[in-house]
């Protein structure tokens, strides 16, 4: 018959190692490989109307439903206006300056990392925020014609940085 009080020191021992394994995989080394990403040209620098776009973009919940992160294999993907329209694929080093990162895993509208090439026009980007329901009948997307205009145009200067 198997005694715990015996191999009490061992069962520690395998507690603290499978510990230790899940520390160092989950933080330490994703803390460590993010110091080593350097900037690129593809890097951003906002100006301060494109950091209060950006907060308004987290405010309003876009980034629950807009992935900004184009994955290996869904390069050629279209959406609804077009084939081969999402991007190439990112890369880390466009996130370099970013905290928090907006990269997201859920999508139920499209990923917004090209958006400005997709539809650079600044009057349809925002016609279609006050009213997406025009564009794309049945939308999840909510119209945000209740946000000042101010808050409009920050989060238009926010979009226009992801190209």
């Amino acid at each position: 018959m198997f005694k715990f009080e015996r191999h009490l020191g061992y069962l520690f021992l395998g507690f603290i190692l499978v510990f230790s394994f899940a520390v160092v995989t989950t933080y330490i080394v994703p803390e460590v490989s993010a110091k080593n990403i350097t900037e690129t040209t593809e890097t951003v620098h906002y100006t301060d109307q494109q950091k209060e776009g950006r907060q308004i973009y987290m405010r309003e919940g876009c980034v629950w439903c807009h992935t900004q992160m184009v994955r290996t294999g869904e390069e050629n993907l279209g959406t609804i206006f077009r084939r081969g329209d999402i991007g190439q694929v990112t890369s880390p080093e466009w996130y370099a300056t970013q905290n928090p990162v907006l990269i997201e895993q859920h999508r139920r509208g499209p990923d917004l990392s090209h958006v400005w090439t997709r539809w650079p026009s600044i009057s349809w980007q925002k016609m279609h925020l006050q009213n997406p329901e025009q564009f794309n009948p049945g939308t999840w997307m909510p119209p945000f014609s209740y946000l000042s205009n101010k808050d409009q145009d920050d989060l238009l200067a926010y979009l226009q940085t992801l190209r």
